[in-house]
This record gives structure tokens, C-alpha cells and sequence, in this order.
């Protein structure tokens, strides 16, 4: 590239650094980008940079479960999430999650379960969806309609670095969180709710937290142990965790993530 091409940008005069912003790129493409400067003794130009654009993401408005439950859909990034937690009673193949209420058999229990806040489904399923044990939401079967799945944690990674700066109030919703709700502006439109979850049989934090499964474990040296991902209401910032809270028994909400 050279300045003689209408594709040049001009952004400023003087001593300094200064930034080039280009729009409009064709999708899956290769650029060739380098920086120049003209002074009375002519132009210079920097290390010539090679850019492949990203193919571009279609993201469906909604998507359906097994159980014919509809849940809307968010393009972030090149990623493509449902914007609601999930609800479904059972894998793709059609084997049914159990429900279960009693704590000491929730605790004990090291196959995919589910439940509702409280045991309450009449109050809480609709809005804030199941929680489900990490068993369920890694078992192969299939938690995520086709096509879907629950995200790895290296792909939550992905959607808060993209976020960026104060990336859990760009994510948290900015109706019913109670206490200071701390910056949320849902501005990646994720919608994250409040829905509590169960930690080692019981029901704490509603209203106050949100935490999401991912697929992905600890690795054998911790194999009771996976990763997740957790918004408080004082917080902006999204946690990543993996420690006692993080119990693979532990009932947790769900976002499902387009393959």
C-alpha cells in the first residue's frame, strides 16, 4: 500500500501518536496495512502488516430447546448467546434431567441434576430459568439445543475480553438486582439476571448474584472443581472462579453458546 491508493487515511499533522481506524471490510479477507508520514523531505513508511478479517457471524434471532422453550439470541463479538438463562428439562436426546429437592441428595449426587430457586418453579423458572449441576451441564448428551453449547471457559474469556473494561456491568441487566446493581448499563445487551444459585444443597444469593456454568473443569489434581463465571451486584467486574464455591455439585444458571 502506498499513498497513491484512495484507501489511505489521513489522521493528523504534528508530532505524536496517532490512530487509524478502518470500516467497512470485506469478511474473511486478507489486508495489507502500513503506517506512513510525509514531511517537505517526502514520505516514509512503516513495517508492512498483514490482516485476515474474521468471517462474519448471522446470528439467529432465537433459537428453540428440546422442550420448545424459545430464548432470545445476542451477537457479541463473533459470538452468538442466548440472552436468557436456560430451562430445559431434558438433554437433546430426549433423557429427562431430574428435578431434586431434598439437600443431602442434591450434595450427593455426581450425575446431571437440575432444580429451581427455592424449589419454586411457579416464581422463579420463567424469569430466571433452571439451575443445573455441572454434571448436567457438561454431560455429552447435550444440555443446549443442536447446534449449541455450553460456553468452555476459554470462550468466556473471549466474551469479557471483548467487553473489556468494567465488561460485568456491560453484561448485567438493570432491573431486579438489588443493592447497588454497581455499573450496570447491559450495554452488550447479555441481560444477566440475578438468579441466585444453590451452593452444597441450599439457596443463597438471589437477587444479588448471578453465576454461569462453563463445560470446562479444574483437570484431575481438583476433579470436584470447574470453572465459572460470577456477577455480584457490587461489582462491575465479572469473576472467574474455581474454588470451594465452585463445586461441581453446585446449582448454577446456564447460557448457551452457538457452535
Amino acid at each position: 500500500p502506498t499513498v497513491s491508493l484512495s484507501t489511505k487515511t489521513v489522521n493528523g499533522s504534528g508530532n505524536g501518536t496517532f490512530t487509524s481506524y478502518m470500516f467497512d471490510l470485506t469478511p474473511n479477507t486478507v489486508y495489507y496495512v502500513r503506517a506512513y508520514a510525509t514531511n517537505s523531505a517526502g514520505t516514509g513508511y512503516g513495517k508492512l502488516d498483514t490482516v485476515m478479517t474474521r468471517t462474519w457471524v448471522n446470528c439467529p434471532s432465537t433459537v428453540k430447546d428440546i422442550d420448545n422453550n424459545v430464548y432470545n439470541v445476542v451477537t457479541i463479538d463473533y459470538q452468538c448467546w442466548t440472552k436468557e438463562n436456560l430451562k430445559v428439562s431434558r438433554y437433546r436426546n430426549g433423557d429427562g434431567i431430574p428435578v431434586i429437592v431434598n439437600n443431602k441428595i442434591w450434595e450427593s449426587l455426581t450425575s446431571g441434576i437440575r432444580c429451581w430457586y427455592e424449589n419454586d418453579s411457579t416464581n422463579f423458572e420463567e424469569l430466571y430459568g433452571n439451575l443445573y449441576n455441572w454434571y448436567a451441564a457438561s454431560d455429552s448428551r447435550g444440555l443446549c439445543p443442536v447446534g449449541w453449547h455450553v460456553p468452555s471457559d476459554d470462550e468466556w474469556t473471549s466474551l469479557t475480553d471483548y467487553l473489556g473494561f468494567a465488561h460485568g456491568g456491560k453484561m448485567k441487566s438493570r432491573n431486579y438486582w438489588d443493592g447497588p446493581n454497581t455499573g450496570a448499563n447491559n450495554e452488550s445487551g447479555f441481560s444477566a439476571l440475578p438468579g441466585g444459585s444453590r451452593s452444597f444443597g441450599k439457596f443463597i444469593d438471589y437477587r444479588s448474584q448471578a453465576v454461569f456454568w462453563s463445560n470446562s473443569d479444574k483437570g484431575q489434581e481438583y476433579e470436584w472443581l470447574a470453572w465459572s463465571r460470577f456477577l455480584t451486584a457490587w461489582s462491575d467486574k465479572t469473576e472467574r472462579l474455581t474454588n470451594f464455591y465452585t463445586n461441581k455439585g453446585n446449582g448454577f444458571s446456564v447460557r448457551c453458546l452457538r457452535d
